[in-house]
């Protein structure tokens, strides 16, 4: 297996650049790091046209099995909550940080929240203000939480062959994200079962991963378990490996060479161009029509909040948007 030092020399000879001693090199020549960022952007890109053996990796999900209020007599989990507050209590129920991140649905009420802190054991903070009205525990107002996103790995780029068998034997089908939101919109509630769909949008709060999402909410914690393409590892120490076959390494450095004499680095669409050409032709060899598998596409469009609001500008209803998700307006109609 060729290794980061290797590969980028391979390519300096053929250009006739002075070879790398060392890639970690603080003293690195601007055109040598010039290079070795071409490098890092076509190997990433190179992961896109095929499955490739090599950065195929097993991923896991645990989901979180959900929770309802116990209604047993004298330990009754009802729910305070008072309008425009962003904060709710509940009798009999010690919440922890683990709680952060669910969804809760208050019985009786049409909107979905999220929990995002847990100011005391008996109190959640919401992502948004109770917008109904006010209650009490007298109210015998119940509450259902689920989790429903899920972090997935750093180096996540897509589900290896088709998204349609990524948790097989589980039949749970993708879902591009506007799909998914009017689905999850169509049920003006929490539904517990096991899931039936997903989409890939958005990160974690941290931003390191992708978030995937269930619907309906996991009702039970089941194992899940998944194969995923990896986005390629940067190229920064001389031992780091590439991570294809030799055949489509030689595609990677022609790729590098190209964007290199053209100076093409500053145009993303370019650079894609570039690698796309050059893989069509690996695949026309290797007697292929194409990459191996559709990559589905999981990118909310932009004109999905304004599309709603233009049908609602006339209307004097009341609409919690919310977050993407988490929306359970009135049914258009």
């Amino acid at each position: 297996m060729l290794i980061a030092k290797d590969f980028l020399n391979e390519g300096l000879e053929r250009l006739g650049w002075p070879q790398i001693e060392d890639v970690e090199s603080p003293t690195l020549q601007t055109r040598h790091r010039k290079f070795l960022r071409i490098s890092n952007r076509v190997l990433k890109a190179l992961c896109t046209y095929n499955d490739w053996p090599l950065l195929r990796k097993t991923g896991t999900i645990v989901t979180i099995a959900s929770e309802v209020s116990d209604t047993t007599a004298g330990l009754e989990e009802y729910v305070t909550a008072t309008i425009n507050s962003d904060t709710i209590t509940v009798d009999n129920k010690i919440f922890t940080d683990v709680y952060i991140g669910r969804a809760i649905l208050i019985s009786g009420d049409d909107y979905v929240y999220r929990i995002i802190s847990i100011p005391t054991p008996s109190t959640l903070q919401l992502n948004r203000a109770w917008i109904s009205a006010s209650i009490v525990p007298a109210d015998q107002r119940t509450f259902t939480i689920a989790m429903d996103q899920y972090a997935l790995p750093e180096d996540f780029d897509r589900f290896s062959d088709k998204a349609q068998s990524a948790f097989a034997p589980w039949t749970i089908n993708p879902l591009d994200p506007r799909e998914f939101a009017a689905k999850r919109r169509q049920e003006r509630q929490i539904l517990l079962d096991e899931p039936q769909f997903f989409t890939v949008w958005g990160l974690n709060d941290n931003e390191t991963a992708q978030l995937l999402h269930f619907h309906a909410y996991p009702k039970f914690a089941r194992l899940l378990t998944y194969d995923y393409q990896r986005i390629h590892p940067d190229l920064t120490s001389n031992q780091d490996k590439v991570l294809f076959p030799q055949t489509a390494i030689q595609i990677a450095i022609d790729a590098v060479l190209e964007i290199a004499n053209r100076d093409l680095e500053a145009a993303d669409a370019k650079v894609e161009q570039v690698v796309m050409s050059l893989m069509r032709n690996y695949n026309h060899q290797q007697n292929a029509l194409g990459p191996t598998g559709n990559k589905i596409e999981f990118r909310p469009r932009n004109e999905i909040r304004s599309s709603f609001r233009q049908a609602r500008m006339f209307s004097n209803a009341k609409i919690d948007w919310g977050t993407f998700w988490d929306i359970a307006e009135e049914k258009l109609n």
